[in-house]
């Protein structure tokens, strides 16, 4: 798609992000389904603008788009995962926390059955299996 490809330019080359933004909804007005337009703004809003909100739900509706998205998958996954360590570092509740690594587990899951690296699945059992365990164990 044309106008994903310009938002690849002017984010990657240009760092115009407004414009990659812009480009990427373009994209995304034109052809609604298009999981990889959705999932690129997904990574410019987390990455670029820390709207972690905004980039959840591009994520969400590049695998609406197209479960099969490995790509989206793994980028949900990291930003549950992103989620859960800051949670836990500012003290949160650990039942909280386990959620998040429960989801994280999850679309890493998902991501690997679809082809991507295991490292990080692998990484987000462990950290689950900890966090499981200081639920069980209790404050």
């Amino acid at each position: 798609n044309a106008h994903n490809n310009l938002g690849h330019l002017l984010e990657d080359v240009r760092e115009d992000f407004d414009g990659a933004a812009a480009a990427y909804r373009a994209a995304i007005a034109a052809d609604p389904g298009n999981a990889t337009a959705h999932s690129n703004l997904g990574v410019l809003l987390k990455d670029v603008r820390q709207d972690c909100d905004g980039a959840e739900a591009a994520y969400r509706a590049a695998i609406a788009a197209d479960p099969g998205n490995a790509i989206a998958h793994s980028n949900l996954g990291a930003l549950f995962a992103e989620h859960a360590e800051k949670s836990e570092e500012s003290g949160g509740d650990w039942s909280d926390i386990a959620a998040l690594w429960v989801q994280v587990v999850e679309h890493f899951t998902n991501a690997v059955s679809l082809g991507a690296d295991d490292r990080m699945l692998n990484m987000a059992k462990e950290r689950l299996a900890r966090v499981k365990k200081a639920v069980a164990d209790g404050p």
